[in-house]
């Protein structure tokens, strides 16, 4: 009797064990799966409030395109920035003129380009390497001729490792640089500001959004500081009204044969960036967007998204 007796506690003591540890796991699992949901409750509360901030700014485009035949600093789309509180979260929506950088793509045709000149200038203005020029034009263009001595074509990027293959094919976003002969870390982050990748070509550059560095960039020669200065400070309170008033400016005599095929004092295309906040989730929006018409007949469509999670 004692040893069966002994048998049945130890038995007890055993399911008692197992349950608690059922308990604990059961228990564990559902916290597990609260988080869980929490988690994607979160992320998708964030992603409808970036694409609200889309929606809004897809607004803010059509309405200034309808009202201004120009585009410069001081109107409504560049007056965003400010943090937006929401129950439980927080919305920030920025918008940057696309035309108001330099676009690589527009390095698609080569030395034979206007444009290649134009990003060489750029290159020299922020004290980097010219010869990257050359090896954007072989990441984009459609042979597989190396360009001058600083080009790279397959035979360069299949003996790295691991091996790849230039692209060929337009940039689609400058993160891509980084697998360039020639770019690293810190050559991106001096490039960036300045630089777009839109899916097209021979993008005019708005001489009313863009940096002093990209400015001095636009004539036959490279700009010196000062005159690129007095150009800014000539935008006045609503940009230049025209390409034909920037040329008459002191300082641009001379370049007009090259900044005319360059420049425009209107955009087309434009990023929305929104940051949101919820809970856990934290999340950006790149929103791309291009316009086009006028009056009723003004459009704007949006060309490509790119979320990323902070």
């Amino acid at each position: 009797m004692v040893r069966q007796g002994g048998v049945a506690l130890v038995t007890v003591l055993f399911i008692l064990t197992l349950m608690v540890t059922l308990s604990a796991y059961l228990v564990g699992d559902e916290h597990l799966a609260m988080r869980r949901f929490g988690n994607i409750r979160d992320t998708q509360q964030v992603f409808q409030l970036l694409l609200s901030s889309e929606g809004w700014g897809r607004k803010i485009l059509q309405r200034d395109l309808r009202e201004s035949k120009t585009d410069h600093l001081l109107e409504s789309w560049n007056k965003l920035g400010n943090p937006v509180k929401v129950e439980g979260g927080q919305l920030v929506t920025v918008m940057v003129d696309q035309q108001g950088r330099f676009n690589l793509n527009n390095l698609q045709d080569g030395k034979k380009s206007i444009w290649y000149g134009a990003f060489v200038r750029l290159l020299q203005v922020l004290e980097l390497n010219t010869g990257l020029a050359d090896a954007v034009v072989d990441w984009i263009d459609a042979d597989q001729t190396v360009t001058g001595i600083n080009g790279a074509e397959d035979d360069e990027y299949l003996s790295r490792t691991p091996p790849y293959r230039s692209a060929n094919n337009l940039i689609a976003d400058q993160s891509e640089l980084l697998s360039i002969k020639g770019f690293d870390r810190k050559t991106v982050e001096v490039l960036a500001p300045h630089i777009s990748t839109l899916p097209s070509r021979n993008v005019l550059i708005n001489i009313n959004t863009c940096s002093l560095e990209v400015l001095r960039a636009v004539g036959k020669t490279v700009l010196d500081e000062a005159t690129a200065e007095t150009l800014v400070v000539g935008r006045g309170e609503e940009g230049y009204v025209s390409v034909t008033v920037f040329l008459q400016q002191q300082g641009m005599a001379g370049h007009g044969d090259v900044a005319t095929k360059l420049v425009t004092v209107a955009s087309n295309y434009f990023m929305v960036v929104s940051r949101a906040s919820f809970g856990r989730a934290d999340m950006t929006l790149n929103s791309l967007f291009i316009r086009g018409g006028v009056g009723t007949t003004a459009k704007v469509s949006l060309l490509q998204r790119l979320r990323t999670t902070l």
